[in-house]
């Protein structure tokens, strides 16, 4: 019952903002009607009757947010106070101070700063603690609370107190900035004449700025060129447009869009002509490139235009416009499904046709159908976009991700940076043994807490001898076994050692050099990086693959 009010309540709200509830004449729409009335009665008994006073902005909300959760993870509501988010979400940017926050043990700290912006500016580093917040403690609020405190308009300013890595304790007075993320964060001309660009999003100008890279590439004379798309969640759609529109002709349809409404259904062709129509290309993908990713990464693949290299991608094929309501507050809603040039819909999950308890599921076989590339490659729908070239997922072990999540890794690092002045250069940067030594010795002395598969075996045995009557004898066993079998912590962290010292590595990089120096760390070593550029290396492979011959 409870939720059936939250979501008359929510139904009535949304129609009424939209102005739609009066367009209703027929008698399909009865229902709603007489139940949307019996809601604003029973809510104006509860405002009148009910023993509490009721949050009426808190119940509007939660009711909203329900009847949404029946829709798609991507039909939100957003409250005058989350504005900034969708600011975000299109442009990239929002006033505030250039950084993340997350909870720590000690409070909340410092996670990442932007390069350039106030908290870089003021030599606030990673790891660093707020310890007060205009004069509040920081310790009264959730990181959600604390962030939304440091956004604001650009112009205005806000009060914080720090407590330095080094344990100095820093007042400052920071001026909020329009915080611009770019969404190409590195491009450049890698080994053997191989440009690369990783993109980062979808947001406004993208387009603009990958054609700036592309062009800056061009003068160099590339073989081949890099998009990497890994962990790109998307954005707007006219901006994918615009950057498939860099390698394929002026005319080219790149992706239609099919709603409810025939307004929605549109083609969008490419408007240019192409700036690297010729250029070989590879595109990395992976399970979290979504969206924007997806129509630009399967558009080019349909045209036999770049070989696309990784792991399949996330599988979300629907179209988001944002629609003002009143007093500020916006909602952002699914209104179609796209269609890249084969024909296909990459749409993987099935949120039309929900199961009876609520859940989702994959599209099912039997609607999966196949169509063909520009060359007749065969590729299919419903399930994101299938690489070219298939890679492994780069798997961490239960201990190393333990360790990361856990903090230890970030801990460590923090300490070691308190006594480092200098570090090399992302690519020249050398993790030694003597410093994996003080890694390990680190560990062992931490509140780190793990248990391996064989510990949680040897716990569950002694847990069901106590149920014996030979339990004494049982639990002797029962820790002989433990000292033979059990987790010797330091030599497991030494059988995992390349995952460790690339994981502390990559963190001591990215507290030096930013995002920006993470990438340039991490290409040397990128499997995949390496695998895109032998293939365009190879011109005789690059074809036969955009031909569909076999691969490998």
């Amino acid at each position: 019952m409870k939720r059936t009010i939250k979501i008359f309540l929510a139904t009535t709200i949304l129609l009424t903002s939209l102005g739609l509830l009066t367009a209703f004449s027929n008698d399909s729409d009865f229902q709603l009607r007489k139940h949307t009335d019996i809601f604003f009665t029973l809510f104006r008994e509860l405002r009148l009757l009910y023993v509490d006073d009721i949050d009426v902005g808190k119940v509007m909300k939660t009711a909203i947010d329900e009847m949404l959760l029946q829709l798609d993870p991507y039909t939100v509501y957003y409250p005058e106070t989350q504005i900034e988010d969708v600011k975000f979400m299109t442009s990239g940017e929002y006033g505030g101070v250039g950084g993340l926050i997350e909870p720590h043990e000690k409070g909340l700290q410092i996670a990442e700063v932007y390069e350039g912006f106030p908290l870089d500016k003021h030599g606030i580093e990673i790891g660093d603690l707020i310890i007060s917040v205009n004069g509040s403690t920081a310790e009264k609020f959730s990181s959600t609370q604390l962030s939304e405190m440091l956004k604001g308009k650009p112009k205005t300013t806000v009060a914080l107190v720090f407590e330095k890595l080094s344990g100095q304790t820093l007042s400052i007075t920071l001026e909020r900035e329009v915080v611009k993320m770019t969404s190409v964060s590195y491009y450049a001309m890698l080994p053997d004449s191989v440009g690369y660009i990783k993109q980062t999003g979808f947001t406004q100008n993208t387009a603009t700025l990958v054609a700036q890279a592309v062009s800056e590439l061009m003068k160099q004379n590339p073989k081949g060129l890099i998009l990497d798309l890994r962990g790109n969640p998307g954005g707007l759609l006219i901006e994918a447009v615009a950057i498939v529109n860099l390698f394929v002709p002026k005319g080219s349809v790149v992706v239609e869009t099919k709603g409810k409404m025939k307004s929605w259904n549109k083609s969008f062709k490419a408007q240019r002509n192409a700036i690297a129509p010729n250029l070989p290309l590879a595109v990395l993908v992976n399970r979290r490139s979504a969206s924007a990713s997806e129509i630009v990464s399967g558009a080019l693949q349909d045209y036999d235009r770049a070989v696309v290299v990784g792991r399949k991608t996330f599988g979300k094929g629907l179209v988001q416009v944002t629609r003002p309501l009143s007093y500020n507050t916006q909602l952002k809603l699914t209104t179609a499904k796209y269609y890249i040039p084969s024909g296909r819909c990459i749409q993987m999950l099935d949120y039309a046709n929900r199961n009876e308890d609520g859940s989702v599921g994959n599209v099912p076989d039997s609607l999966i159908s196949e169509f063909k590339t520009q060359n007749g490659r065969i590729v299919k729908d419903g399930g994101g976009v299938t690489p070219d070239i298939e890679t492994a997922n780069r798997n961490f072990s239960k201990l190393a991700k333990a360790l990361s999540r856990q903090g230890i890794i970030f801990d460590f690092v923090n300490d070691y940076i308190k006594t480092k002045a200098i570090i090399a250069e992302p690519e020249e940067f050398v993790f030694e043994d003597a410093l994996f030594n003080k890694f390990v010795e680190f560990v062992l002395n931490s509140n780190f807490s793990y248990e391996s598969k064989i510990d949680t075996q040897l716990k569950a045995l002694l847990k069901n001898a106590e149920l014996n009557d030979n339990f004494k004898e049982g639990e002797l066993v029962y820790y002989n076994l433990q000292d033979i079998w059990g987790t010797k912590l330091d030599i497991e962290l030494h059988k995992i050692k390349n995952e460790l010292v690339y994981l502390v590595s990559d963190e001591i990089v990215l507290r030096k050099y930013h995002k920006t120096g993470s990438i340039r760390f991490n290409i040397a070593s990128d499997e995949e990086v390496a695998r895109a550029t032998e293939i365009l290396l190879n011109t005789a492979r690059y074809t036969a693959i955009l031909q569909g011959e076999p691969a490998n």
